[in-house]
C-alpha cells in the first residue's frame, strides 16, 4: 500500500464513506450563546444522520466542550472523539503553547475524566510549543500510547515537514490545519497533498471558512468569535469563492454548504472535513454530501 493509500484509509477509518467530522468548537459557545440542550441536539442528530467523528478540546470553554461530548456521547461506542493538548489561556486571556512531557499527562487525564473515557481515540498537539523538544513530546506520546490512554497522535497547525520530522520518533496518524474553497494560496509545506503523501490523513477544520463561503456577510453578535474577521467576508476572493459554490451546488443538486465540502474532499482522498454546525438544520445540510457522489 501506498503513503497516499495509507492517508485515504485513515480518513476512511476516521470518519467513514463520507468523510466528514463534526467540529464542536461552536457548541459551548465560541460562535456566541447557545443552549446546551441545543448543543446535545445538534450532536444527537448528527449521531442519527451517521457521523462518528467529533473533534473537541480542553481550550473550548475550559472543558466545559468535553464534557459536553463525554455526557451526549456515553454509551455511542461507534463514534470517535478527537481532544487535543498544549494550548492554554492565561488569566488575560492570550493563548500559550504548553507541551511539556508532564504537562502533556495532566492534560490527558483530565480530559479522560471529562469524555467519561479510559481512551482517547484521536489525541492532537494542538499548537507546536518551541519551548519543548517534539522528541520529548513523543517520547510522552508514545508511553500514553503504551498505557492504553491514547489510540492514534495528530499534530494541528504544523507544517508537513516539521510533521514528517516528527514522524520519526512517534506515529502520526493525521494532522489538522485550516482548509477551505479559499485556501488557494497555501505554500507547497500546507498544502493537503504534502501530509497525505506521507501517509497521514488530513482533517481540514473550517471547511467552509467559519461560514463565511456559504453566507453573505452578516453582522455578528458581540461575543461571536467570528466578529474580528467580519470584515474580511465582503472581500473580491469571498465573493469569487461563493460564486464557484453556488454554481457546483446548482449543477450537483446540493446545499451550499454540501458543495462546498464536496470541493474540499475531492481535493485528495486523504481528506476529512470538518465543519461546525451549530443546529439541527445546520446538520441537515451537511447530509446531501455525507457520501462521496460528486
Amino acid at each position: 500500500m501506498t503513503q497516499a493509500k495509507d492517508a485515504a484509509a485513515h480518513a476512511l477509518d476516521l470518519a467513514g464513506p463520507g468523510r466528514i467530522g463534526i467540529g464542536c468548537m461552536a457548541l459551548t459557545g465560541l460562535y456566541g450563546k447557545i443552549d446546551p440542550r441545543d448543543a446535545r441536539a445538534v450532536i444527537n442528530s448528527a449521531v442519527d444522520m451517521g457521523f462518528r467523528l467529533f473533534d473537541t478540546a480542553p481550550l473550548y470553554t475550559d472543558g466545559e466542550n468535553e464534557r459536553l461530548l463525554g455526557c451526549t456521547l456515553a454509551g455511542h461506542k461507534h463514534c470517535l472523539i478527537a481532544t487535543k493538548f498544549g494550548l492554554e489561556a492565561g488569566t488575560d486571556g492570550t493563548l500559550r503553547p504548553n507541551s511539556r512531557p508532564d504537562a502533556i499527562r495532566v492534560s490527558v487525564d483530565a480530559s479522560l475524566r471529562r469524555l467519561n473515557s479510559e481512551r482517547i481515540d484521536l489525541l492532537f498537539q494542538h499548537r507546536p510549543d518551541p519551548q519543548v523538544d517534539d522528541a520529548e513530546v513523543a517520547g510522552m506520546i508514545k508511553l500514553l500510547i503504551a498505557e492504553g490512554k491514547v489510540d492514534r497522535f495528530g499534530l494541528s497547525r504544523s507544517g508537513a515537514s516539521r510533521a514528517g520530522e516528527v514522524a520519526r520518533n512517534v506515529a502520526i496518524a493525521c494532522v489538522q490545519n485550516a482548509f477551505s474553497p479559499l485556501s488557494d494560496d497555501l505554500d507547497v509545506d500546507e498544502a493537503p497533498t504534502s501530509f497525505t503523501e506521507r501517509g497521514m490523513a488530513f482533517l481540514a477544520y473550517s471547511p467552509l471558512a467559519r461560514g463565511a463561503v456559504v453566507r453573505p456577510r452578516r453582522i455578528y453578535a458581540d461575543d461571536d468569535y467570528r466578529q474580528r474577521s467580519a470584515a474580511t467576508d465582503e472581500a473580491p476572493e469571498f465573493s469569487k469563492a461563493r460564486d464557484q459554490i453556488e454554481a457546483l451546488a446548482q449543477e450537483n443538486g446540493t446545499s451550499l454548504a454540501g458543495a462546498a465540502l464536496a470541493w474540499v474532499r475531492e481535493q485528495d482522498a486523504g481528506i476529512v472535513a470538518l465543519p461546525g454546525p451549530r443546529t439541527v438544520d445546520h446538520v441537515s445540510e451537511l447530509t446531501s454530501t455525507s457520501l462521496d457522489t460528486f
